[in-house]
């Protein structure tokens, strides 16, 4: 399990489970060409989070790949390629603690307790608004 105390090495981490660049096809709605897909995106971030099912760090690594998918997409908007390598630490960050947060707020509201690796995270790590 990836130490959760440092941000920057659960990104690696997860950024080695990446390819190094990608394609970014989109697809814009027939309603409305402000919102588009990228192809193969979601699944890709899916398939990636869907390995750490059952993990303790679950979780957080799954909303640290999917995290990593809306970055990727706010991108593909304005280019057609990707180097992950590139992708700004800060706004992968930001995304994720927000997920995170989301995440606790819905285990509370359903009565469930908080997985302490979750609550341990964004004690040590939260970055400033």
């Amino acid at each position: 399990m990836a130490n959760i105390h440092d941000f920057s090495g659960l990104l690696s981490q997860a950024l080695s489970e990446w390819p190094q660049s990608l394609d970014l096809q989109i697809r814009y709605t027939q309603d409305d060409r402000q919102r588009y897909v990228v192809e193969g995106l979601g699944q890709l971030a899916d398939s990636l989070g869907d390995s750490f099912i059952g993990r303790d760090d679950e979780l957080i690594f799954r909303n640290l790949h999917w995290a990593i998918n809306i970055a990727i997409h706010g991108l593909a908007k304005y280019t057609t390629t990707v180097r992950l390598a590139d992708l700004r630490k800060e706004s992968v960050q930001n995304i994720f603690e927000a997920k995170l947060s989301s995440c606790i707020d819905d285990l509370k509201a359903e009565g469930e307790d908080v997985p302490a690796l979750l609550r341990e995270y964004l004690t040590n790590n939260s970055s400033p608004p």
